[in-house]
């Protein structure tokens, strides 16, 4: 077994799950879904604390990266400057909209808010 294939399966997924999905652009909300500490690619030597599982941010670069024959799409964020994610530990989340109807206080109430956090400076990583 591959350290891919390894890491693959400690997020209970398989390598054909996921996929290469190059979609991914600077503006689009990421959640976290990876848990434990974040490793480097290159020195799989642990590093400093990156995104936590649940947590929401906008990517501000995406970099696709070849790394032992393999590409990979890595993402960047404000919150951690020169720092870049595997985009395999996140969820793309694609706002949606219905079609426009006048909300009512009741349907309002049944609204909870989430926690978006913003890019400050959008220099890329």
């Amino acid at each position: 077994m591959g350290i891919r294939s390894f890491f693959l399966s400690m997020l209970g997924c398989t390598q054909h799950s996921i996929g290469l999905d190059r979609s991914w652009s600077a503006g689009d909300m990421a959640e976290c879904i990876g848990e434990g500490s974040w490793i480097s690619n290159g020195t799989f030597q642990q590093m400093p604390p990156g995104p936590v599982k649940g947590e929401i941010r906008v990517v501000i670069d995406v970099v696709l990266v070849p790394f032992n024959g393999e590409d990979f799409i890595v993402l960047c964020f404000t919150r951690f400057p020169g720092r870049r994610f595997d985009s395999r530990s996140f969820r793309k989340i694609v706002p949606h909209a219905d079609r426009a109807e006048c909300a009512d206080a009741a349907f309002l109430s049944t609204l909870k808010p989430v926690r978006v956090l913003e890019p400050t400076s959008g220099a890329p990583c």
